[in-house]
């Protein structure tokens, strides 16, 4: 049975048309998917309780509207919104309704109180969506929304205060039922806070992917990403490979050829050119034939990326860069050359694996890589 089969269809139009709309003008950690996520979650919980799904929704999608008059107060003004709200009073009694103000009220993980009933237990349980990832990640979302003038560490030290404060072994955050998908997740974020040194790469990936615009390039943008491309051919040479992007490829005339395709992307930070790649759709044609290997989806569309170039002071583009892509397609190939460990390091850091050797039109051998997003949900970071 599908967990919504118990909420009137009359309750959930409303919903859908009044209030989850609402949440779409605040900070992206509280937009529609929170909400979505937090229903689903207040509904399998309410099922694991033998609680009335009818209300467990209803709480759900009210319970963060109150942010519209900011952070502090929000779980007493979403109760406030709620209880205002007339048209609830065709499918709920002042009881019912008086409970899931209440229980809205309770939710807040920062509250001094234990939920003062089952339903505010429940949407306390289901707003924590404890993934660790998506944590780092909502809170980096939050700050950017709410202190723009922090530099990059004072953000970092203010993720940092927050995840321990929260989250950490001596922090605030309670857990209500030992059943719910959060237990597991809260330990592997506690392992994760325990180890500043992968907490802060996860927070340098995912701060440089929020605060970074990847648009399709102009020719109005040639000069700067020629110049990419040779920060990162001088980049190769120091690394030991003097045989990948030699006799000037790729040329400037193979950039406007990209863009005139609407296949190059440029990456920016604050602004400034950072980085630039091809990302192109549909069969590659020097992957048809792969030699010691072979592609492991050939049938699955997919799309190449070619020709990534950075900024020699930015790190992480490349992550950032197969972020993106993978965003876009559910399968991508690429190929580098064997002297290229920089960039054999980013493909299989990234997910990618080793499939064979390719050749390029002029017979030169190249590694091929591969990733699906299959490959991510098999082996989460």
């Amino acid at each position: 049975m599908n967990m919504y089969d118990n909420i009137p269809i009359a309750l959930q139009a409303y919903v859908e048309r009044y209030i989850l709309p609402r949440y779409s003008n605040f900070d992206p950690a509280h937009r529609q998917p929170h909400i979505r996520a937090v229903i689903d979650e207040s509904l399998h919980l309410a099922a694991l309780n033998h609680a009335d799904p009818f209300l467990a929704y209803t709480i759900a999608a009210y319970h963060d509207l109150g942010l519209v008059e900011g952070r502090e107060r929000h779980h007493l003004v979403s109760a406030q919104i709620l209880l205002a709200d007339t048209t609830l009073r065709n499918w709920f009694s002042p009881q019912q309704i008086a409970l899931m103000a209440q229980a809205i009220e309770d939710h807040r993980a920062s509250s001094s109180h234990e939920p003062r009933s089952l339903y505010g237990k429940i949407v306390a349980e289901a707003d924590r969506q404890i993934e660790p990832t998506d944590i780092v990640r909502r809170t980096i979302q939050y700050g950017l929304a709410h202190y723009p003038q922090l530099p990059l560490e004072g953000h970092w030290q203010r993720t940092l205060d927050h995840l321990h404060e929260k989250y950490g072994r001596q922090g605030y955050l309670k857990l209500w039922f030992p059943q719910s998908r959060n237990a597991t997740g809260l330990e592997n974020l506690r392992l994760l806070i325990d180890n500043t040194p992968r907490l802060r790469h996860l927070f340098l990936r995912l701060y440089n992917l929020e605060t970074s615009t990847v648009t399709p390039a102009t020719k109005d943008d040639l000069d700067g990403i020629m110049q990419l491309i040779e920060n990162s051919r001088q980049i190769m040479r120091r690394s030991g490979n003097h045989s990948q992007w030699v006799n000037g490829y790729p040329s400037p005339q193979t950039i406007l050829d990209d863009i005139a395709r609407e296949q190059y992307y440029i990456i920016r930070q604050h602004s400034r050119l950072v980085g630039s790649f091809a990302f192109i759709r549909g069969e590659e044609p020097t992957y048809k034939e792969i030699h010691g290997g072979s592609w492991s989806d050939p049938d699955q569309p997919y799309a190449t990326i070619h020709r990534l170039a950075s900024a020699p002071s930015v790190s992480g583009i490349g992550n950032l860069c197969l972020d993106w892509c993978k965003q876009q397609i559910s399968h991508l190939r690429a190929d580098t050359h064997e002297d290229n460990p920089i960039v054999r390091h980013i493909l299989e850091h990234n997910g990618f694996t080793y499939r064979g050797t390719i050749h390029l039109a002029d017979g030169s051998p190249r590694r091929a890589y591969q990733w699906s997003s299959a490959d991510d949900e098999q082996n989460p970071a």
